[in-house]
């Protein structure tokens, strides 16, 4: 008995070929490839069924030209149309409650963020129309409490508008089948290819590609879970699977070790950035020329710290006692801040006349806001190294103060389109040198 070295090679050359076309379709339709999706974006799912539509008519068209064996194309062609199913699916709707407390916290976050999206066009007012608006107060919550809610919410917003996480979690189940698939296609091929890997290099080099590929899909299976998301979905679902169940129990209390971005407070200290002479990088040419000497420096001076319990509980108090004044007279928000004053005038019973009272009026009422920022920390300096009010224990309110006021001088020397003015950076450079002028003569 003869055997056709050629035919065989040829017939291994068309089943690898035949091959590759579900495996292009797979990754390119996966909702993994959507890396800058927007919920704004009405043509966007349009598009992708269009793409869809024209990336299945080439697979079978290369499916036509190259079919020799069912077996070995069909694991791979399911889970193409499973992948593209996944990514055209829409974010549905919340519903159902659950008991755990830090998924219901989450739960409340997710129903504020529903609640924000009115100014959304297309936006249906399911689910939270229907919710009694005292569920979505935060008053009663304490101030670690409304962190994370706050915390969870934002994270929404970011991933609604800037990532694929609200097309991803929908089709759990689709991605599984999908996944199912990938690896009954592995392990078709590695059967019916098993003579091929010796004589033929792209057979081996296939093999290979599944397998990274099954690599690629596990660690992004396993990522699933570790989201806001992924707890709104199980809460959703935990009565129809009761395997998620557990899994949400187990999740939840986990979700506030989770690092998220309003943990952490830049620091930037303006005293110590002019302290720093030896931080002078403007005597190279090459740095001054491009106007990095003083953006180094800024950078070398910047901190960063977790946020406080004590200025959690100092923002949140704040917070409140401005809503409390926006319900009693909304007018107040018109005056530029006087109602600040009025506060404090009242609780150190102090008359109009007073001068600390007209320094305040002057000071809030007739500078800019990036001034004001930069008399607030000096302002808060001196307090700080004053006997009266010097405390340097870790929870005192006046280290609150500090980490706040550093805060705000760090968001004013590099993060100044947060504060929406244009002068931030004439007045850093004009405060700095005529700060670091003072502390020279100071010695």
């Amino acid at each position: 008995m003869t055997i056709d070295i050629g035919y065989t090679e040829r017939n291994t050359l068309t089943q690898i070929q035949a091959l590759l076309a579900p495996l292009m379709l797979m990754q390119i339709g996966s909702a993994d490839t959507i890396t800058a999706y927007s919920i704004e974006d009405n043509d966007l799912g349009v598009r992708q069924v269009f793409s869809m539509m024209m990336q299945v008519v080439i697979m079978f068209y290369i499916l036509g030209r190259s079919w020799t064996d069912f077996k070995s194309n069909s694991g791979f062609t399911y889970a193409d149309f499973f992948q593209y199913d996944e990514a055209v699916k829409f974010l549905e709707r919340l519903e159902g409650g659950n008991e755990l407390p830090d998924a219901k916290l989450i739960l409340r976050a997710y129903c504020r963020f529903c609640w924000l999206k009115p100014h959304l066009e297309n936006w249906h007012p399911s689910p939270t129309s229907n919710v009694d608006l005292q569920k979505l107060s935060i008053e009663d919550c304490e101030y670690e409490e409304v962190f994370r809610i706050t915390d969870s919410e934002l994270g929404f917003m970011y991933d609604v508008l800037y990532t694929k996480a609200p097309v991803v979690y929908p089709g759990l189940v689709l991605r599984f089948i999908s996944f199912i698939s990938l690896i009954t296609t592995l392990c078709g091929f590695s059967v019916l290819f098993k003579d091929g890997f010796v004589y033929n290099i792209g057979a081996g080099m296939i093999h290979y590609v599944l397998i990274t590929c099954v690599i690629l899909e596990v660690y992004q299976i396993l990522k699933l879970p570790f989201s806001d998301w992924a707890i709104v979905q199980m809460i959703r679902h935990y009565e129809t699977f009761p395997i998620l169940w557990p899994l949400l129990r187990s999740l939840a209390p986990t979700s506030a070790t989770w690092i998220r971005w309003s943990n952490k407070m830049g620091q930037f200290n303006l005293i110590d950035f002019c302290l720093c002479k030896n931080q002078n990088f403007s005597r190279i040419k090459i740095l001054r020329h491009w106007g990095l000497d003083m953006k180094l420096r800024k950078q070398l001076n910047l901190g960063q710290i977790e946020v406080h319990p004590k200025v959690k509980e100092l923002v949140v108090k704040e917070l409140r006692e401005v809503e409390k004044i926006r319900k009693q007279d909304k007018d107040e928000f018109t005056k530029g801040g006087e109602w600040t004053i009025q506060r404090y005038q009242k609780e150190l019973e102090l008359n109009e006349g007073s001068r600390l009272i007209q320094r305040l009026t002057t000071t809030i009422t007739k500078r800019p806001f990036d001034k004001n920022i930069v008399i607030w920390f000096i302002t808060t300096n001196i307090f700080s190294n004053h006997p009266d009010y010097e405390d340097t224990t870790e929870a005192s309110q006046m280290a609150a103060i500090m980490r706040i006021s550093d805060y705000m001088m760090y968001l004013l020397a590099v993060r100044s389109h947060v504060l929406s003015t244009t002068t931030a950076d004439i007045l850093f450079q004009y405060c700095s040198k005529t700060l670091q002028m003072w502390l020279t003569r100071q010695k």
